[in-house]
C-alpha cells in the first residue's frame, strides 16, 4: 500500500521560472526541510541526507532520486530508492539496516495567464514493515510543518507568493 502526498498550488511567476527552478535538482533538494545535505551527481541524478525527529528518535534517510522523464515545460517525473540511516537503525532493533521506500514523484505545471503557474505534485512511498510506521508517523505528525515549510521555501526563492489550492 502506498502513502501518498498530493497538492496543488498556484505561484504568482511564469512557468518558465517554475519549470527553471524545478527543473534544478540541487536548488529543489535545498528546499525539503529535512534535507541536512545533498550531492549533484549530475543533472538528473541527486542523493539526499534527511534527518528528523519524532519524539526522542532522530530519523536519518539517506535517497538515491533520478529524474526519469522531462517535459518542458510541463512535466518532471522522478523515481528514488530511500534507505534508513545509521543513526536511526542503531535505535530501534526491529528496523533492518537495508530497509527501503520507493519512492515515485510527478510534477506538472500549467500557465494559468502569462504571470501565473498551476503546480500540481503527486509523491508515491512504498516502504515495507516498521520503516512503513516510520512513514506514517512522520505524515500523521510533521506532514502540515514540513509542506508548510517546503511551500515556503519555494516561494522564497521564486520569489512569490505561492497560494494552496488543495491537498490530500
Amino acid at each position: 500500500m502506498k502513502l501518498t502526498l498530493h497538492n496543488r498550488l498556484l505561484a504568482d511567476v511564469p512557468i518558465a521560472k517554475v519549470w527553471t527552478f524545478f527543473n534544478d535538482v540541487s536548488t529543489l533538494a535545498s528546499c525539503v526541510p529535512t534535507c541536512e545535505g545533498h550531492q549533484q551527481i549530475d543533472e538528473d541524478n541527486v542523493e539526499l541526507l534527511m534527518r528528523l525527529k519524532i519524539g526522542l528518535i532522530p530519523v536519518e534517510n539517506r535517497a538515491h532520486m533520478t529524474v526519469t522523464e522531462r517535459r518542458p515545460p510541463a512535466r518532471l517525473r522522478a523515481h528514488g530508492v530511500s534507505y534508513s540511516g545509521e543513526a536511526f537503525a542503531q535505535r530501534v532493533r526491529d528496523v533492518d539496516k537495508g530497509a527501503t521506500a520507493q519512492v515515485e514523484i510527478q510534477l506538472d505545471l500549467s500557465p494559468q495567464g502569462e504571470e501565473q503557474t498551476c503546480i500540481v505534485y503527486t509523491i508515491d512511498v512504498e516502504a515495507v514493515g516498521r520503516l512503513r510506521r516510520i512513514f506514517e508517523a512522520v505524515l500523521k505528525s510533521k506532514r502540515n510543518q514540513l509542506e508548510g515549510q517546503f511551500i515556503s521555501n519555494v516561494a522564497r526563492i521564486l520569489n512569490s507568493n505561492i497560494k494552496v489550492l488543495d491537498e490530500t
